[in-house]
């Protein structure tokens, strides 16, 4: 059909009903139109999540992203080739549905014992992705708002609403309208994120000057004491500091959170026509990825590298700002999407491929009820960031597939062996071995890290509205160069509720 046909057939893929006999009949625009769909919404997820990373762990990043593109595909591959081994060995796993397909593997290759727990790690997961987007979506409208409007507002109590709005937006939106709301987003993402970026690119291109600094990141760079080591932020030269190390871990867990969630690792597309073009999509897409992630991240250090927290907060041009904060709400649909995925595969057998709408609700709303109470009580993007990627996401996405994998080649009373070779076993454990430094380094990192902030701190819902900390700019007759200068020496009242400044 022609080019609209083939995109609502293209988005609403995951609504029709299909024979849980067969594989699903494939609706893809082609390899070309997904990656551009995936650097397009990945360039927004990067332009407020990346610079985290990149602050923190320097130019060590050109390193580490190919890594995490690597690991992104060879776990996908690895996926699919445990789908495959289950369709030869057990002819009633292809009655299996596409949408468990990461539970069924799990089930089949460490037990159903084992099996449970993958899942509460992938419920989990569900938990601290929405929780991060909450965080995020609510400052950026916070500011999106005080931007706009001519008087002031009381921002602690406007950001503590807009995070419970936004926890019940997730229930509607994995519930009760998910086959409108989710469709026509999807179908209008794609290109608004394109018009987005070319004019926040021309933005930042002629936007020479950028804010005087957010709280937020005032109060990192004074906690951490950042001011007095500009120009050695790495985390891996000699004297630097033992806390930039922690850093350093956390910015791996949050470059695992961007990969995990773009590369949407439970969708394996078993419904392709050709199983074996599978690789070359995987590779095609996640390589736009990568690139979209390489240039965001490399412009966001060369830039702000002296700043930390949401780089939208950073701009000073009002028009670059407002835009920059639509790409942000635009773009967070490919990350919302793995929760999706995720709570599809809790459907009934005979409800593959429709949403049923209060059973989906059901089960989303005690989920969006923990984000939100996690996004009241812990408003640091960085650290939740970092958190949620390497105690949950890291696991599910680089973590297990290769045990799966290995499980599943070893041989059992039920499966005939597969021997490995000696190429995959070193292949094998070197993915075990990048996602174990991640999953530990990052999480312990990440809880000291959320653990000195919630201490020193006074955003929190749960204690006060202290939110003008968070949002508020610096005194007009105070620069980031005069604190970097001065070692970090503030007023020690700045920042804090009162009405000083």
């Amino acid at each position: 059909g022609d080019w609209w046909t083939q995109t609502k057939l293209w988005y609403r893929q995951q609504y029709k009903k299909a024979d849980p006999v067969l594989p699903a009949v494939p609706a893809s625009l082609g390899l070309a139109a997904t990656a551009a769909s995936l650097a397009g919404n990945l360039t927004g997820a990067g332009m407020v999540m990346i610079p985290f990373a990149f602050v923190w762990i320097g130019w060590s990043a050109i390193f580490w992203l190919p890594v995490f593109g690597v690991l992104a595909v060879f776990s996908a591959g690895l996926l699919e080739s445990c789908c495959e081994m289950l369709e030869e060995r057990h002819e009633e796993y292809r009655r299996f549905h596409w949408y468990t397909q990461y539970s069924d593997v799990a089930n089949r290759a460490v037990g159903p014992g084992l099996s449970k727990v993958v899942g509460a790690l992938r419920l989990f997961c569900v938990v601290g992705l929405w929780a991060v987007l909450i965080v995020i979506v609510s400052a950026t409208m916070v500011d999106f708002v005080a931007l706009i409007l001519p008087v002031p507002v009381p921002r602690g109590h406007l950001y503590c609403g807009f995070i419970v709005g936004c926890g019940v937006l997730f229930v509607l939106s994995s519930g009760t309208t998910a086959t409108y709301c989710r469709y026509w987003c999807g179908v209008v993402n794609t290109p608004v994120a394109v018009v987005l970026t070319i004019l926040l690119l021309t933005g930042i291109a002629g936007n020479n000057k950028m804010a005087t600094g957010t709280g937020e990141a005032m109060f990192t760079i004074k906690l951490f004491d950042l001011g007095s080591l500009i120009g050695d932020v790495s985390g891996l030269s000699k004297g630097v500091k033992d806390v930039t190390s922690a850093l350093y871990f956390v910015s791996l867990g949050i470059l695992a959170f961007n990969f995990a969630g773009v590369c949407e690792f439970t969708n394996i597309r078993r419904d392709m026509k050709a199983p074996p073009s599978f690789p070359k999509a995987a590779a095609f897409g996640v390589a736009g990825s990568t690139l979209a992630l390489f240039i965001v991240g490399v412009t966001a250090y060369a830039v702000l590298y002296p700043f930390n927290g949401n780089v939208v907060l950073i701009f000073n041009t009002r028009n670059v700002r407002i835009a920059a904060h639509f790409f942000t709400l635009t773009c967070m649909g490919q990350v919302s999407n793995l929760s999706d995925l995720t709570l599809g595969e809790y459907d009934h057998v005979e409800d593959y491929g429709k949403r049923v709408a209060w059973r989906r609700a059901r089960i989303s709303a005690p989920l969006a009820l923990c984000a939100g109470a996690i996004a009241l009580a812990l408003p640091y993007e960085g650290p939740l960031m970092g958190l949620v990627g390497s105690l949950a996401l890291c696991p599910v996405a680089f973590l297990l597939p290769p045990v799966f994998y290995y499980k599943l080649c070893q041989g059992s009373e039920q499966w005939p062996e597969k021997p490995l070779s000696t190429r995959m076993k070193i292949c094998l454990a070197l993915a075990i071995l990048c996602s174990l430094l991640v999953f530990i380094g990052g999480t312990v990192a990440s809880i000291i890290q959320l653990v000195n902030e919630y201490g020193a701190d006074e955003q929190s819902c749960f204690r006060g509205f202290c939110y003008d900390q968070k949002f508020a700019l610096t005194p007009a007759s105070l620069s980031l160069l005069d604190i970097f200068t001065s070692g970090g020496n503030v007023d020690p009242n700045w920042g804090k509720c009162s009405t000083k400044y």
